[in-house]
């Protein structure tokens, strides 16, 4: 007998919460209770308590699922940004290293330049001095030689 007196206690309560806040539960709809045989005040869906709890635990598990799916995508968002970050971070490494190497290239050909710039700039006397210059002229003359002998030898035929 208690079981039922709790049971019924409970029951009211949950009733009576409804009727004084419907619109917790139901927004703007309507709500009545009635008795078997009744008739229905409205048209619309009568639930007894198995297809009010059935109700109720379709909706926390749908909330629940929303929940997770919510995590998911935040853990798959937070994967694709930190695959993002690590695509640039290997783009910025690569350019590092190309401008390295435009870097190096540069600085060969600028010593080259300088290296001109100096022989360039070296006096007659200097000029006289390296072994280069008179290899030149010999061989210069030589040739010179060679090409007047030979003009010698054709005109006198």
């Amino acid at each position: 007998m208690k079981k039922n007196s709790v049971k019924n206690c409970v029951l009211f309560t949950i009733i009576f919460l409804l009727f004084s806040f419907p619109f917790i539960v139901m927004g703007q709809g309507k709500f009545a209770t009635i008795k078997k045989g009744q008739k229905a005040q409205f048209s619309g869906y009568l639930l007894n308590e198995f297809g009010l709890a059935t109700l109720t635990a379709k909706t926390e598990m749908a909330e629940k699922v929303c929940k997770v799916k919510i995590v998911n995508q935040e853990k798959i968002s937070k994967l694709n940004l930190d695959k993002q970050k690590l695509l640039f971070l290997n783009e910025i490494k690569n350019l590092k290293k190309s401008h390295e190497a435009i870097l190096k290239i540069k600085n060969e050909q600028l010593i080259k330049i300088e290296n001109v710039s100096r022989t360039s700039k070296k006096t007659l006397f200097e000029r006289f001095k390296e072994t280069s210059f008179w290899t030149g002229l010999a061989i210069g003359v030589g040739v010179g030689m060679v090409v007047s002998a030979s003009l010698v030898m054709a005109t006198r035929k």
